[in-house]
């Protein structure tokens, strides 16, 4: 049995990407063949959860052509979606994959504005739709429009009604959350340093400033992403280090989403905390050896994670 989980997209993106041997400015550059899959925050964590077998509803904000575009992209991936009709259009994101050195190029794009009513009304869904869900799952940047505090409203809601909130997102909208008090965050390294206040990023260090925070109610939990270093997950009552088997970097596109994706699906099916963590650390490391915008696979996940070292840190 696994319980319900809600995911948020309220920035969406079609996400195309492509290949070229060098890119070269002023220059018409012959690409390879697009490939194009649906994107963002909230749907990558879904799209996650079901490549795992599990089950989720993604709440999703859709507008003009680029919306129905999307929207046609998560119907043939079998995502169970909730639209969200809004007048601008849902952005495109572009990423590029330079082949002569490597280098990933990725063009993020701002998104659509969204209007004050249209803020109100998400809200107003958002609400109806956590009181039937047990974890509820927000990533991803705020489009214009939206207020800083938006993901703090989601949740407070959350909270009032019971329900357990994981939150993946940076600058004022994170801190923000914080204030309200969530069950999950996962910032990296230099966004826990920022917002704790913390001038070192040692293990030791972060453990005990990220006990602090839970006592201060700001999360039950805490993983603070470190790249190839690994991750630092602090648990209510102990933290722990998690290595995975460093592996071929070929793409950072959708690595915190994986992460998110697996921890969430774990927890809904009861695993422990501690091994909802190793699972999502995996699944980061998974993500980035896959090519373009792919995500974690579930059977790399797990060959990664029977693999990935674990060291309790003393704050």
């Amino acid at each position: 049995m696994q319980q319900k989980i809600l995911t948020v997209a309220v920035n969406p993106a079609v996400d195309l990407s492509t290949r070229v041997e060098r890119m070269l400015a002023n220059r018409k550059l012959r690409c390879a063949g697009a490939h194009v899959e649906p994107g963002g925050g909230g749907i990558n964590v879904s799209r996650v959860i079901r490549g795992f077998g599990g089950k989720s509803t993604a709440f999703v904000a859709l507008g003009g052509a680029t919306g129905r575009t999307l929207r046609e992209l998560m119907k043939q991936e079998g995502l169970d979606v909730v639209e969200f009709p809004i007048v601008e259009h849902t952005r495109q994101n572009v990423t590029v994959d330079e082949t002569a050195s490597e280098r990933q190029y990725r063009l993020v794009l701002q998104g659509p504005h969204w209007s004050g009513k249209e803020v109100k009304a998400a809200l107003a869904r958002i609400e109806r739709l956590a009181k039937n869900h047990d974890y509820v799952v927000a990533t991803g940047s705020l489009p214009p429009g939206v207020p800083e505090d938006f993901y703090a409203s989601i949740a407070r809601i959350v909270k009032r009604q019971g329900g357990r909130m994981i939150l993946d997102t940076s600058g004022p909208p994170l801190r923000a959350a914080l204030d309200a008090g969530v069950f999950l965050v996962k910032p990296n390294h230099i966004e826990f340093r920022d917002l704790a206040g913390a001038r070192n990023t040692d293990w030791k260090t972060m453990a005990r400033v990220g006990h602090r925070l839970q006592e201060r109610g700001k999360a039950e939990i805490m993983i603070v992403t470190r790249g190839d270093l690994g991750a630092l997950a602090i648990l209510p009552d102990s933290a722990w280090r998690l290595q995975s088997p460093k592996g071929k970097v070929v793409s950072l596109v959708g690595a915190g989403d994986s992460l998110i994706g697996a921890f969430v699906l774990a927890m809904a099916r009861g695993k422990s905390l501690l091994e909802a963590c190793r699972l999502g650390v995996a699944a980061a490391s998974a993500a980035v050896e896959a090519p373009g915008s792919e995500l974690a696979s579930r059977k790399d996940t797990l060959h990664i994670a029977r693999r990935t070292k674990l060291w309790e840190v003393k704050g």
